[in-house]
């Protein structure tokens, strides 16, 4: 099979002029998904836990080759430290497992600089997060509610005993979501151990989300044909023709490079949704739904910055919002929980100076929320011209500022900036001097006060 696998992933590379190591962990992708379906069919816990471990650890395998090692080694430390029950494992947990990641990122970075292949950080950053999830629901298991939050989540997803080992890695190496997510809470995947837990039409669910990875994949493939990412590289396309136009090209261009993480996000809501794993909604009458780690339709159509980071890459969000931003002391959680993401992706500097410009843009779009919208949406036709409006300035302000986080390098992303010259940044910093000036807040006071508070209780009474 892994002879059948490498030479099935190389007929592929040739034929669409890909990579082979990218071509044989989108095969392991699609592998994955009848590994659900079989560990749906397994009825007992013991026997889906051994199945688990071994067809994780193959499939790990067939992806990554030795390098899959990382994986065991780096999540077995992990449990030793758990296992010595001290008051601060989460704490030691968290500081052990992101300091193996940076190491991984600090290695890729150096064999690989500005490239964007495969390699093993990218299945470690999901055991990183299901590690730090899983040493933080035993501490708050193990501990006195008077040492920490009776937040009702916690008390969900806490447990008081730490699994055995083989329970442990058929956790870890679970192979619908292995490769590249989503992380899934302990206690979330034990009751679908358990028999306990399961989503309806789980087949039909997983074969909806396979079609439209493999919808997504196909557009990501005409994309990389004739708008490339390496043509952010390009001194010819960063030098011809009307800047404005150059811009539009390259909002364009990074339309159908999302497209490369929403078909293997879909792909991997498939193999979890075919193994019958969902989370119970909150809804009457409560049941169990598929897990959804994009919503494609709420991040191009997002109104605000809000938006566009709770549709992307959903459940880690929820992750940095229970482990980092719930856990540290206000205001610091907003900046804290900015760095771990960083840190998360790695340590190229466009991704720091993405996650820097767009905390800012976040802070201003607040600003406006608050002291403009209220003011424009008193109608309905006024409110429809806001809404596209909206729609479109945080399309292209989304283009324009994650030109860093696909750049990686500072010069890269200043070579593109520069021949736009560097208008989004200049629109940035007139917009921090005028709302943190105090120059916008006296205008409104001035002329628009009575109408503005008016509009912003009739705005939450609507909401």
């Amino acid at each position: 099979m892994q002879w059948f696998l490498g030479w099935l992933a190389t007929k592929i590379a040739i034929l669409f002029g890909a990579k082979v190591n990218e071509v044989n962990y989108v095969l392991c992708l699609l592998l994955a998904f009848p590994l659900g379906v079989v560990y749906r069919w397994i009825h007992s816990p013991t026997i889906r836990k051994l199945f688990s471990v071994l067809a994780g650890s193959w499939l790990g395998f067939s992806a990554l080759g030795w390098h899959s090692l990382h994986i065991l080694v780096c999540s077995f430390i992990c449990y030793l430290i758990m296992w010595t029950k001290s008051k601060r494992q989460h704490n030691y947990v968290f500081l052990f497992v992101f300091s193996y990641l940076s190491l991984g990122h600090l290695y890729r970075q150096w064999t690989d600089y500005l490239g964007w292949s495969l390699d093993f950080t990218l299945p470690l950053m999901i055991v990183t997060q299901k590690v730090i999830a899983l040493s933080y629901a035993l501490y708050d298991g193990t501990t006195s509610p008077k040492d920490h939050s009776t937040d009702k989540q916690r008390r969900v997803t806490s447990i008081q005993t730490l699994p055995n080992i083989l329970e442990f890695y058929a956790f870890i190496l679970f192979p619908a979501g292995l490769l590249v997510g989503p992380y899934l809470e302990f206690v979330e995947w034990q009751l679908h151990l358990q028999n306990r837990q399961c989503i309806k039409d789980s087949l039909r669910l997983g074969l909806l989300r396979l079609a439209q990875g493999l919808g997504c994949l196909g557009l990501y493939l005409m994309g990389d044909k004739w708008l490339p990412i390496e043509l952010l590289r390009d001194e010819h396309f960063l030098s011809s023709g009307h800047w404005l136009v150059r811009f539009l090209w390259i909002d364009m261009i990074m339309f159908g490079y999302r497209f490369k993480y929403y078909f293997a996000w879909k792909f991997a809501e498939g193999a979890l949704a075919s193994s019958g794993i969902g989370r119970l909604t909150d809804r009457e009458p409560r049941q169990y739904e598929a897990i959804q780690v994009i919503d494609i339709l709420g991040f191009e159509l997002a109104e605000n910055p809000r938006e566009l980071t709770s549709s992307w890459n959903k459940t880690t969000n929820v992750w940095l919002r229970r482990y980092v931003y719930e856990r540290m002391r206000r205001p610091w959680n907003l900046y804290y929980t900015f760095v771990i993401s960083a840190f998360w992706h790695g340590f190229y500097p466009g991704y720091y100076l993405f996650f820097v410009t767009m905390s800012v843009v976040t802070s201003i779009h607040r600003k406006i929320r608050k002291q403009i919208r209220p003011l424009v949406t008193l109608h309905r036709t006024s409110a429809l011209c806001w809404k596209i409006a909206a729609i479109l300035l945080t399309r292209f302000t989304c283009s324009y500022f994650i030109v860093s986080f696909t750049a990686l390098s500072f010069e890269a992303s200043f070579k593109v900036y520069r021949s736009l010259h560097l208008i989004g940044h200049a629109i940035l910093l007139v917009a921090v001097v005028v709302f943190y000036s105090g120059i916008f807040d006296k205008l409104v006071a001035k002329y628009h006060l009575g109408n503005a508070d008016k509009a912003s209780a009739l705005n939450n009474k609507m909401d």
